[in-house]
């Protein structure tokens, strides 16, 4: 019974979902093709039953992000294996370095200039590249949402695995903010030229739930006018997946910054994000980014883990993870739980009951702290999400160990620093 209310209340936590009766957007889809509807409907079943398929396709969006673009698809295309690219770059020395990046990869199959559409890029053009993975790869797949300056370090496709896309076609995850702090503005001259993960290492956590995947039946589409919602219109927002996090560099050097403000000051387009750099460059660094012009803090507001707080990324658990697939969990358990038997979690990888990941799950909050008398942010929240994959029976036995691999990991990297 336990299990079963720990997931209504993931499912139904906030942002609530009221109801499950068809929204507007559905009802007009429906209503314009239900020949269509009707026919994603039959094969929904069969579709959900066979969604054990690695195959993980990303649809990127992209404008002006060279300078992070190498980086953010070395670590994406550790999951990834299609990435469909739509570029809103303009003409310039950044568009030819962005082409050099993306034929790098051979996971970008895809790769479209906002030129070849009719209207400026926004959320809802990710229609053409959908409607392009639907000509190449079919449906039946999960469709991750990806931007130039985020970092995937989780391997999402155990936590995908282990829902019914059937039940919850999309799926939330939190998105942290990463910033310019007030703390590096003496040290900037001489970690300007890092890697931007080590220059920038200040967020606000936990972050914001946000939609990030969905299960493509087929039946569903964007909008291509439509901004502001990152997965198809008419698709709720699915359970939030605690412990699984993405990490946002959208600021990321104080001239870049300050120039991104300009560009949007000009559009008149989501200026609320940098009214504070009004007063010039200095402005670019900052103690927080929850303030009552930030325009995810009325949206995290009724968090029940709210309100947002600075953290350091070496304070939170989260990646960068490097999972060697033939670790052996017990060994790394072992050296990283020291009083908890060994075996314990070595045994929870070969059982997919929910009772046995439940004991697990409790067994962890009384039995490890991280440092005497702390606690670690983020870390039950952690627990929950392995927990769950853990305990899945849709979960195969290749993803029980690969999640809790990854765990095992987060936990001792953060022990080491």
């Amino acid at each position: 019974m336990l299990p079963l209310l720990h997931d209504l209340r993931d499912r139904y936590r906030w942002p609530r979902r009221r109801t499950r009766l068809p929204g507007p957007g559905r009802l007009k889809e429906i209503a314009h093709d239900p020949r269509r509807a009707l026919a994603a409907r039959r094969r929904r079943t069969a579709l959900a039953a066979g969604a054990d398929d690695e195959r993980l396709i990303g649809l990127l969006l992209i404008r002006d992000e060279d300078d992070i673009l190498e980086a953010m698809l070395t670590t994406a295309t550790r999951w990834f294996d299609r990435i469909l690219v739509l570029d809103g770059t303009g003409e310039g020395p950044a568009r030819a370095r962005t082409d050099e990046i993306l034929a790098h990869f051979p996971e970008v199959v895809v790769h479209l200039r906002d030129d070849d559409l009719d209207h400026p890029v926004r959320d809802g053009a990710r229609q053409y590249l959908l409607a392009e993975a639907r000509r190449r790869f079919g449906v039946g797949h999960w469709i991750g949402i990806l931007h130039a300056d985020e970092f995937l370090d989780q391997d999402p496709r155990p936590m995908l695995a282990a829902r019914d896309p059937a039940r919850d076609p999309s799926v939330r995850v939190r998105l942290v903010h990463t910033f310019l702090h007030t703390a590096d503005r003496a040290s900037w001259d001489e970690t300007a030229d890092l890697p931007v993960r080590e220059r920038v290492g200040h967020l606000m956590w936990p972050g914001v739930p946000e939609a990030r995947f969905f299960f493509d039946f087929g039946d569903r589409d964007y909008e291509p006018m439509h901004h502001g919602k990152v997965v198809p219109t008419s698709l709720r927002n699915g359970p939030l997946v605690d412990g699984y996090v993405i990490t946002q560099y959208n600021e990321r050097d104080p001239a870049q910054l300050l120039d991104r403000a300009r560009g949007r000051a000009e559009r008149e387009w989501q200026r609320a994000h940098y009214g504070r750099l009004d007063d010039g460059v200095e402005a670019a660094f900052t103690d927080t980014l929850d303030r009552p012009d930030a325009p995810f803090a009325s949206e995290f507001a009724g968090d029940p883990e709210g309100p947002f707080t600075v953290r350091h990324r070496s304070e939170v658990p989260i990646g960068p993870v490097d999972v060697s697939p033939s670790a052996a969990v017990h060994d790394l358990a072992a050296a990283v739980f020291g009083a908890v038997p060994a075996a314990a979690l070595a045994e929870l990888v070969t059982d997919s009951g929910r009772i046995a990941a439940l004991r697990w799950n409790h067994a962890m909050r009384t039995r490890w702290r991280p440092r005497p008398g702390g606690d670690l942010p983020g870390y039950d929240a952690l627990v929950r999400h392995t927990a769950w994959v853990l305990g899945s029976p849709r979960t195969t036995e290749a993803h029980r160990h690969q999640v809790a691999v990854e765990l095992v990991q987060l936990v001792r990297g953060i022990l080491d620093r």
